[in-house]
């Protein structure tokens, strides 16, 4: 009830104007980037937005599935982190255009994605009641945790089944989706071979854990010293000046631990689930 209450204030026709003015509050002009983004209508889309370099570093498209509601905008803040990221390492000479990693990639666009658990920038942008705001997060983190949790539980059957793939496959997967999130198994549901990563890009599972890790540290490094995300350009300096001007130099754990002063630690993670 609290999400679907939630989802009003995000309607579609506010959300490119939630992502410029999320980007102006960490010292960002998207008018001055060549970030564009595409609107499709498609409902039978498998992602919900997604960045496109075209012609880097003057041209990187998102195309952007229209819905209402959080889910929405959140896919098209982490996907324009991404394309942020890339607008700034992107060289035009394919010669000097290096492959970034993918999973630092999805560590930049959970860090401007982060911004939607700002109580001010839901406050300021998204024009929630002050009363309704710690519900709201108190929702997300839960939301956040069993996501997290399914993920666990995915990577393990990766794990699991390259052991021994004779084994019951189905009867793995419901036996470690009980074991991670304590949620009721229904063996009677073959749901491992839907799920796509499982059986085109099991690797994209692991990189989607270590993308939030690496946000969760270098937000609590950004918060700790330079005080909160939003409404703050000290968080554009701090990504520009320690992430972005390094373009593919370094392996993304040295980038991280010559930015926030420590070598990859899953326990800000758990804080910022509030463990």
């Amino acid at each position: 009830q609290i999400n679907q209450q939630a989802d009003s204030f995000f309607p579609t026709d506010s959300q490119y104007t939630f992502v410029r003015r999320g980007l102006t509050s960490v010292g960002f002009s998207l008018e001055r980037l060549p970030i564009y983004i595409e609107s499709i209508t498609q409902t039978d889309s498998y992602f919900e937005s997604m960045s496109f370099a075209v012609r880097p570093p003057h041209d990187i498209r998102i195309l952007n599935r229209v819905q209402d509601g959080f889910a929405g905008l959140h896919s098209l803040l982490n996907q324009t982190g991404i394309s942020l990221y890339s607008a700034y390492i992107a060289q035009e000479r394919p010669l000097y255009n290096f492959a970034a990693d993918t999973t630092w990639q999805m560590a930049m666009g959970e860090i401007i994605s982060a911004m939607t658990n700002d109580s001010a920038w839901l406050y300021d942008v998204a024009h929630m009641p002050p009363g309704f705001i710690s519900q709201f997060k108190q929702a997300q983190i839960e939301q956040e945790l069993i996501a997290i949790r399914e993920l666990l539980a995915n990577i393990n059957f990766i794990y699991e089944a390259h052991i021994n793939p004779d084994r019951d496959l189905n009867l793995l997967y419901w036996e470690l989706y009980q074991k991670f999130t304590g949620l009721p198994r229904h063996e009677d549901m073959i749901i491992w071979s839907t799920v796509p990563e499982l059986t085109s890009d099991p690797m994209l599972l692991v990189r989607k854990i270590v993308a939030k890790t690496i946000a969760a540290q270098s937000v609590n490094y950004m918060t700790t010293y330079f005080g909160p995300l939003i409404n703050n350009h000290n968080t554009s300096s701090f990504l520009i000046q320690n992430y972005f001007r390094f373009g593919s130099r370094y392996a993304w754990s040295e980038l991280l631990q010559r930015g926030t002063g420590e070598k990859f630690n899953v326990a800000h993670l758990y804080k910022s689930l509030g463990y």
